[in-house]
C-alpha cells in the first residue's frame, strides 16, 4: 500500500501496523492526502499478517461541520457585540442561549443561565411573573412585546420594548 500511496500521512500506516501487531481493531477519521479526501476507517486483523479495512468517504460531512463551526462563530460574534440581551428559552422557560450582554445587565456570566429559569436565577419575582407570562404567550401566538426595567447593583437599566419571537424550531 505504501507504494501505491507514498504521500499518505504516517497515521494511516501506524494505525494499520498497530492493528496487525496487537490484534486490537482500530477506528479513526483521517485526512488522506493522495485522494484529497476525509475517511472514516475501521480496521480489523484477519490472521497473522492480514488486515480488513472498511472506509467511508466523509469529506462532505467534514466540510459541512467546518461550515457549521464558521457560522456558529459568526453568530457568536454578532450576538456578543449587540448591546441588548438576547435569550432563547425552551418550553419549560429554561435558558438555552443567552448572549454575553447579560453579564453587564446582571453581573452574572451567561453560562450560569443555561438550563435554568429566571426564577432559578433569583431574578426579581415581579419580573419573573412578567417574563413568564410573555414567554408563554410567545410560545402560543408567536410574538409578544415586553417592557421592563432591571435594577442591577443600584443601576436601573431601562430595557425598553423587548420583542419576544417564537423560534421556528418550536412548533405548536
Amino acid at each position: 500500500m505504501r507504494e501505491v500511496f507514498p504521500g499518505a500521512e504516517p497515521l494511516w500506516w501506524d494505525q494499520y501496523e498497530k492493528v496487525i501487531r496487537t490484534g486490537e481493531p482500530a477506528s479513526f477519521e483521517a485526512w488522506f492526502s493522495p485522494l484529497n479526501r476525509w475517511f472514516d476507517v475501521r480496521a480489523y486483523r484477519l490472521g497473522d499478517h492480514r488486515l480488513a479495512v472498511l472506509s467511508s468517504d466523509i469529506t462532505d460531512r467534514k466540510r459541512n461541520e467546518d461550515a457549521l463551526r464558521r457560522r456558529e462563530a459568526e453568530l457568536r460574534s454578532i450576538t456578543s457585540n449587540i448591546p441588548d440581551v438576547i435569550a432563547r428559552f425552551d418550553r419549560e422557560l429554561r435558558h438555552v442561549f443567552v448572549n454575553s450582554t447579560v453579564t453587564s445587565a446582571t453581573g452574572l456570566p451567561a453560562e450560569a443561565f443555561i438550563g435554568k429559569t429566571n426564577r432559578e436565577m433569583n431574578m426579581p419575582l415581579a419580573l419573573c411573573d412578567k417574563w413568564d407570562a410573555a414567554l408563554a404567550k410567545t410560545f402560543k401566538s408567536g410574538t409578544q412585546t415586553l417592557s421592563f426595567s432591571l435594577d442591577s447593583s443600584a443601576i436601573i437599566q431601562n430595557i425598553g420594548e423587548t420583542p419576544c419571537i417564537r423560534d421556528p424550531v418550536f412548533r405548536n
